[in-house]
């Protein structure tokens, strides 16, 4: 419990940082309180674990190598990449031990009863911080176009509250991310959630097994849900909202210029010798070399350029064993899979749209999340084979 708590703390304190450095240049949290949480972690595995920090449970050590090994060809383009500070150093390892730490918690501990009140009471506080990051967007407006990523991280981190058994938690923990993403004016994230909760309602009849009248009940609410949410996109649509207006400007800008982005970014790996096909350009280069002085807006391309093909396969690999687990999950009837299957569907959608790979405080979140989620499956799992063993010990 002590070191889920420090665990919890710091994690926050590393997405509040992260808010605050993107608009204001802070970085001090970095730089002195993340050493301390890799001592912290370090020290779990030494006493507690007693093991290295590698879980043999997929996707989990995929991630770990995927994130292992873009640290080590980020290292290798040290002098030419583009490290704006030394934070970025000590952050971009930290998704690599969080997913094991949050997975090993998870199994180990022994009663699961108090992650439902601790994840809801997280997603509130994430909430809160992004409702205070679009204040200081809009303080530092002259900066940029007055959007904010503080949503993105109670977006992240919604699919483990989804996992909640408590209807109440389920439907609070979707009202604010809903009310985040709006007031934020991020299309990428609004088009994320929906297409989240989606996923998470067409998997709820499969895991349920449900038989054809259930089917026909969840149809009507299916049904009656999109009615309200036509509505209620109605409503917003007549509104003032900054999020209205950059969502009818898509058509006119391309998505903020996404497209030209984009070509930009696939001339530029085209036109780069073979030998940078394979060992890329550095951590965050795209900024840097792009004539157009911004990102590739897209977690494929910018792997592509910075880390090179084998990182980029590492890459496409994760999404293929997450894809495989949701199946897996699914066909097995567990209550997590519809969770896991809105956590993926979100994580696509961001990393084509935007970026999670390169922002290790995102990385971070999915982490945090898929380590849970597995961990709870594999309890669930678990537990489905000792309840079997004990029936069978009864026949027999």
């Amino acid at each position: 419990m002590v070191f889920m708590a420090c665990f919890a703390v710091f994690m926050l304190g590393e997405i509040t940082s992260r808010t605050l450095a993107i608009w204001t240049g802070e970085s001090g949290y970095a730089l002195y309180c993340l050493p301390l949480f890799y001592a912290i972690m370090a020290a779990y595995w030494l006493f507690v674990i007693k093991s290295f920090p590698i879980i043999r449970t997929s996707p989990v050590p995929l991630f770990q190598a995927l994130v292992l090994v873009a640290y080590a060809v980020s290292l290798c383009w040290l002098v030419n990449g583009s490290f704006p500070n030394r934070s970025d150093f000590l952050r971009i390892p930290l998704p690599l031990l969080a997913i094991g730490f949050a997975y090993s918690l998870t199994i180990r501990m022994k009663d699961t009863r108090w992650i439902a009140p601790a994840t809801f009471v997280a997603l509130v506080m994430m909430f809160v911080r992004a409702i205070q990051s679009r204040q200081i967007v809009l303080d530092y407006r002259h900066l940029g176009e007055g959007v904010s990523g503080g949503c993105y991280y109670p977006l992240y981190f919604l699919p483990v509250v989804l996992a909640n058994h408590r209807r109440w938690v389920r439907l609070s923990g979707i009202a604010l991310v809903m009310v985040a993403v709006v007031q934020s004016a991020k299309r990428g994230g609004l088009v994320a959630f929906l297409l989240g909760l989606a996923a998470y309602m067409l998997c709820q009849p499969l895991v349920a097994n449900a038989g054809r009248k259930k089917i026909r009940k969840f149809a009507t609410l299916a049904v009656m849900a999109l009615v309200l949410t036509g509505i209620f996109a109605d409503r917003v649509m007549n509104s003032d909202l900054l999020i209205v207006e950059r969502m009818t400007e898509i058509g006119q800008t391309g998505g903020s210029g996404r497209t030209l982005i984009w070509q930009t970014t696939m001339r530029m790996i085209d036109e780069s010798p073979i030998w940078n096909w394979f060992a890329g350009h550095g951590w965050n280069t795209v900024i840097k070399d792009s004539p157009l002085m911004c990102s590739a807006h897209n977690d494929p391309l910018e792997i592509m350029y910075d880390l090179g093909v084998f990182v980029l396969l590492l890459y496409l690999f994760l999404h293929a064993q997450i894809i495989r687990r949701c199946i897996v999950m699914t066909r097995q009837h567990s209550r997590y899979a519809p969770a896991m299957a809105c956590s993926y569907v979100i994580f696509l959608v961001n990393s084509l749209v935007s970026h999670i790979f390169l922002y290790p405080s995102y990385q971070l979140v999915f982490a945090v999340v898929w380590g849970m989620l597995i961990g709870l499956y594999d309890r669930e799992r678990a537990s489905r084979r000792g309840e079997e063993e004990g029936l069978g010990a009864q026949v027999a």
